[in-house]
């Protein structure tokens, strides 16, 4: 089983960027239950793979990178349906 980071780095985390990532999200769907739904996604990935962010050289850059690949995810299984 893989580490969890510490509360306190995923809450740091969230509170330096959350607001950003759901402002990014909105704009491009105008969809709020969507935007919740991948923010939440996103933090899940982070707290089951703490070390993406870790690694990364721009956290706020690589989670805009997250959430924009989730985003399209989602529009594409709402396109095959």
């Amino acid at each position: 089983m893989k580490a969890m980071p510490a509360d306190s780095d995923l809450e740091r985390d969230y509170d330096a960027h959350a607001r950003a990532l759901y402002s990014f999200r909105l704009g491009l769907t105008r969809e709020p239950d969507d935007t919740r739904d991948l923010l939440h996604e996103v933090f899940v990935k982070l707290a089951r793979q703490p070390h993406l962010l870790h690694d990364a050289l721009d956290s706020r850059a690589f989670l805009i990178r997250l959430a924009r690949n989730a985003a399209i995810d989602l529009m594409r299984r709402h396109g095959t349906r």
